[in-house]
């Protein structure tokens, strides 16, 4: 299910147009449009990744109130003030964020529809290239020490943070990552040494399309070409090679 569905469920048999916005940062969102019918949920535009500008325009377009609801409402009520030109409101705080009954209750509804899929078919797996894929890198006191490029674990997410917020001025917040962590459109990597997770990256597809969203290093691992094992990693990963990283 995804994440914008669940969150526009949250505002059951609401009038008008339902716009879950999620910050997806540099000005864009994650969102949908949706409203309920005859008590059931309804598509306007599917899930899509857009400046926060371009899906202003969409809902000028419609003519229609608009409820907006989930983590960018913060981060856009002052744009959403000055472009919007249809009226709107803004959801309230206990169903303004992600909420397990609502999603339980609208998985019923799929399931009841036959809108299911195993467990196998939603976890997103890596390539079979891509398992164990290691890269020696420099000369440590033990040794050469060998670092992995793999798929990021909700479990990295303490160390992901720590590289995040000392790096960027306006990090991500925890719960924003987590939220894009579990998305079926979005997949992050790290750079794993010795248990210690010295870089990551993201990358979040739309339709045909791969938008790398972020890349990290941490401050004292920079310029060993850690960076350049990510992004190579990711760009084979998403054309489908087999190559090692810097072969032909």
């Amino acid at each position: 299910m995804p994440t914008v569905e669940g969150l526009a469920y949250n505002l059951y048999d609401t009038q008008g147009l339902i716009c879950p916005i999620m910050d997806a940062r540099r000005k864009q969102v994650y969102t949908g449009i949706y409203r309920f019918e005859a008590h059931r949920l309804v598509t306007v535009e599917d899930q899509m990744a857009v400046p926060m500008e371009e899906l202003i325009t969409k809902l000028n377009a419609y003519q229609q109130p608009v409820t907006f609801l989930g983590d960018g409402v913060p981060v856009f009520k002052d744009l959403i003030a000055e472009k919007l030109t249809v009226p709107y409101t803004f959801a309230p705080a206990h169903v303004n964020k992600q909420r397990a009954a609502a999603v339980a209750a609208l998985g019923l509804v799929y399931y009841k529809e036959g809108k299911i899929q195993t467990a196998m078919e939603h976890i997103p797996g890596l390539p079979a290239c891509f398992s164990g894929r290691t890269r020696t890198c420099g000369t440590r006191e033990k040794g050469a020490a060998v670092m992995t490029f793999r798929e990021m674990l909700i479990e990295d997410l303490d160390q992901v943070m720590e590289i995040e917020t000392d790096l960027f001025a306006i990090p991500w917040t925890k719960e924003g990552m987590f939220t894009f962590l579990t998305r079926e459109d979005t997949m992050f990597f790290v750079v794993e040494e010795k248990g210690r997770i010295l870089g990551y990256c993201s990358m979040q597809t739309v339709l045909d399309e791969g938008d790398i969203l972020n890349v990290a290093v941490r401050s004292d691992r920079q310029k060993e070409g850690i960076g350049y094992f990510l992004v190579d990693s990711m760009l084979m990963l998403a054309q489908g090679t087999g190559n090692q990283p810097g072969s032909s």
